[in-house]
């Protein structure tokens, strides 16, 4: 990895261009060196022939194994939608990602405690940008603009009474996304997702609702929130990691991670 972390927070600070980190603070908010670079820890899923799960930490610019998926897929980009419970606890810990199944897709979750991977229900659509929040599994399927909420038991399972369209289009504008990412903070979803025409960094509130284009003509990226309240964006085809301003989409380049075969990652997960 380029150790760029001291050089990030210098120039940050001093552009004060990066006044999402922490979320909502300016550059006289930003951690220390030491905290700033420390935190961003989450999973990925390794692009290419062995889509496995990885644990990235970007302070020390290294990739872990986690587990095999079991799948060999023909496409690079699944699965996908990776997602962690942020109810988890120390004897409970689940990752969930979807697999892709024709036209459809396959939501399975892994704990990391006992090693299980277990099929968790079926999901409408064929799925690549996807979140958790609140015990609750969102997404928009490939090629559609529509929400999808699918509430989650703690058994981990899909609770398919309560799995529902939360709001077509939520552009209002009739785009069809592909995906990109889909990350939740404070009851705002930050999503990076492009139409046949451009690529999108844009929000909207857990009921799909207040569209905001946040900025468009970016790369598509994967998304992850460190605990430090920065937003990083990954580039799934150079394995650039980057960190995005939450206000402006302003992307700032970190560095490149080593560990897995391919250094680039088909989705992200917080941590």
């Amino acid at each position: 990895m380029k150790k760029l972390c001291a050089s990030i927070v210098a120039m940050l600070t001093a552009a004060a261009v990066f006044v999402a980190a922490p979320i909502g603070g300016t550059a006289a908010d930003l951690p220390p060196d030491d905290e700033l670079c420390g935190s961003p820890v989450f999973w990925g899923i390794q692009r290419g022939d062995s889509p496995d799960i990885y644990q990235i930490d970007l302070q020390a610019g290294t990739a872990s194994f986690v587990t095999d998926t079991g799948r060999n897929e023909a496409e690079v980009d699944y699965p996908n939608g990776l997602a962690y419970d942020d109810r988890n606890t120390d004897e409970l810990s689940r990752i969930y990602y979807a697999e892709r199944t024709d036209s459809t897709s396959q939501l399975v979750f892994y704990n990391v405690v006992d090693g299980v991977h277990t099929p968790a229900g079926n999901l409408n659509g064929i799925v690549a940008g996807a979140t958790i929040a609140n015990g609750v599994y969102y997404y928009i399927p490939q090629r559609s603009g529509d929400l999808w909420a699918a509430p989650l038991t703690s058994e981990g399972f899909i609770d398919e009474a309560n799995h529902v369209l939360v709001k077509r289009d939520v552009s209002g504008q009739g785009n069809r996304y592909g995906f990109g990412d889909m990350v939740v903070f404070e009851d705002t979803m930050y999503i990076s997702a492009g139409t046949s025409t451009n690529a999108e960094f844009f929000s909207i509130d857990l009921n799909g609702e207040n569209y905001n284009l946040i900025a468009d003509g970016l790369d598509l990226f994967q998304l992850a929130l460190g605990r430090n309240g920065i937003l990083y964006a990954h580039h799934a085809g150079t394995g650039m990691f980057n960190a995005i301003n939450l206000n402006t989409g302003e992307v700032t380049q970190v560095g490149t991670v080593e560990g897995s075969a391919t250094g680039t990652f088909t989705d992200l997960a917080s941590y």
